[in-house]
């Protein structure tokens, strides 16, 4: 029968328990351990700028899961940890793909020059790593309202995971391919072009 008191039951999903829990707390332990390590030693190179901000993502993408993921009693509050998980998660797969660029970059430049690698700007490394993460995420927020997040946790919903899932999974092939071209350009790099040389390396 039909009941007119009758309220839809809201359904809550606890993501965590205390193996996730631990296993998120070590992770950003470590990565601003070594995060606090490099600026210990003064690092300046740009390879250190990319290890720390790699170690600042993983550190803020942990922190901010733990801490937001089970806030769903809180509109606002679970709606902020949201938006903020998202965000931490792009920026580490763009950091992953610029260490990526980067070590293209380095091994291109070591093969056609005996130089040492020159140390460019890291400005276009904080583009890529901080800046443009925002965007899939702000699109997603913006256009969809309240559909896109989840109802029984801090999380996206899945129905529209494919918004920041798509661009995560884009990096993530262009990371692979730039690390397939760097090993392809360094296993060519072993060998002369001369046969005399060929032969030497043997």
């Amino acid at each position: 029968m039909y009941d007119p008191n009758w309220v839809e039951e809201k359904i809550v999903i606890y993501f965590m328990n205390w193996a996730t829990y631990f296993g998120c707390a070590m992770s950003a332990l470590c990565s601003l351990l070594g995060f606090c390590i490099l600026v210990f030693l003064r690092t300046t190179s740009n390879t250190s700028s990319l290890h720390k901000n790699t170690a600042l993502a993983v550190g803020f993408a942990q922190l901010s899961l733990m801490c937001g993921i089970d806030l769903h009693e809180f509109l606002i509050p679970c709606r902020v940890f949201t938006i903020a998980t998202l965000y931490f998660i792009l920026c580490l797969f763009c950091w992953m793909m610029n260490q990526a660029f980067h070590i293209y970059s380095v091994v291109t430049y070591s093969v056609h020059n005996n130089d040492e690698v020159e140390d460019g700007s890291v400005i276009k490394f904080m583009i890529m790593g901080w800046v443009v993460p925002i965007i899939p995420v702000l699109i997603g927020a913006l256009t969809k309202g309240d559909k896109f997040f989840h109802k029984g946790a801090c999380f996206v919903s899945w129905d529209w995971f494919l918004i920041v899932g798509g661009p995560g999974v884009g990096i993530v092939f262009v990371t692979l391919l730039m690390k397939v071209i760097a090993l392809k350009e360094y296993m060519q790099s072993s060998y002369s072009l001369s046969e005399k040389g060929n032969k030497l390396v043997v």
